[in-house]
């Protein structure tokens, strides 16, 4: 019913618009991805950052810090705590967030 969902494969690329919050399976037995894009949801993030970071794509489904600290067309959202919510084995790791999509 929606556009297909596409992993941001391009450095801060500008066409980001939300983060992949969970799959919910209707009762029709058709799965459908929830896309979440303003509000506080979990990113998923590679290399060091900071609380009050801003974060953009980092091109493989992650995000990274970026640069500078002005909200851009390119920014996903903005770090909110340093609480580690999952780590996974690539070293990325899910934290909390502002989202600033669209």
């Amino acid at each position: 019913n929606h556009a297909k969902i596409k992993v941001s494969d391009s450095v801060g690329d500008k066409r980001v618009y939300g983060v992949l919050n969970k799959f919910v399976e209707h009762s029709s037995g058709v799965t459908k991805a929830l896309v979440t894009s303003v509000g506080i949801s979990s990113i998923r993030v590679t290399g060091a950052c900071e609380g009050g970071d801003l974060l953009e794509s980092n091109g493989d489904g992650t995000a990274k810090v970026q640069s500078d600290d002005i909200i851009r067309s390119k920014t996903i959202g903005k770090v909110t705590s340093l609480i580690k919510k999952t780590t996974y084995s690539d070293g990325s790791y899910l934290l909390p967030c502002v989202l600033y999509c669209g």
